[in-house]
């Protein structure tokens, strides 16, 4: 099964424009940011909308450690 990709996601879900998609992945091309930075700091998604896709995609939990002080019984 084909993996999606980040911008796939946001897309999917409603986060992202496919032109605002097309328009920051031309922004990347030769630069080193991944798309996540560069989405916001362009203010084209959220940032929880971001944690969202990318534990999807890298199917890894994401833990909010702000809450931490809760986890320590």
């Amino acid at each position: 099964m084909k993996r999606k990709r980040l911008g796939e996601v946001l897309r999917e879900r409603g986060h992202l424009s496919t032109a605002d998609l097309n328009q920051v992945l031309l922004e990347q091309r030769g630069k080193r940011i991944h798309l996540g930075e560069l989405l916001l700091q362009n203010n084209k998604i959220a940032k929880i909308d971001l944690i969202s896709a990318l534990t999807e995609v890298s199917d890894i939990p994401y833990l909010d450690f702000a809450f931490k002080s809760i986890l320590q019984l």
